[in-house]
């Protein structure tokens, strides 16, 4: 099963509270499309290399997903495939407030040997 890592660097200026919204967001929106949400994360205000929306610094959350591999093909179900899902999750957070960037990364499974 796929494993993947959405990162989203929020707002510096957020409450916790609109932090745990957006998070809570995401999360919904994971579930939604199929998947299951693992381990998140908060690693909390950090500077950045240049600055985006006026602000020099970002609060940063990683969410830990996955999802079923054998729904990824589509066809005639009229399951979407994994890409749509992925590029459906970019879509909304793009649109959400609060949310500055994001990024999905497809984790690699460590095969012991």
């Amino acid at each position: 099963m796929p494993r993947y890592e959405l990162i989203l660097g929020l707002g510096p200026d957020l409450s916790a509270a609109s932090q745990k919204k957006i998070l809570e967001k995401a999360k919904s929106l994971i579930s939604d499309l199929g998947g299951k949400v693992g381990e998140v994360k908060s690693k909390g205000l950090t500077g950045i290399a240049y600055p985006i929306g006026g602000s020099s610094e970002m609060l940063f959350a990683s969410i830990l997903f996955t999802f079923d591999q054998n729904k990824e093909a589509g066809g005639d179900s009229g399951e979407r495939s994994l890409g749509e899902k992925i590029d459906s999750l970019r879509k909304e957070l793009g649109l959400s407030k609060g949310i500055l960037r994001s990024l999905v990364i497809r984790r690699e499974v460590k095969r012991k040997k």
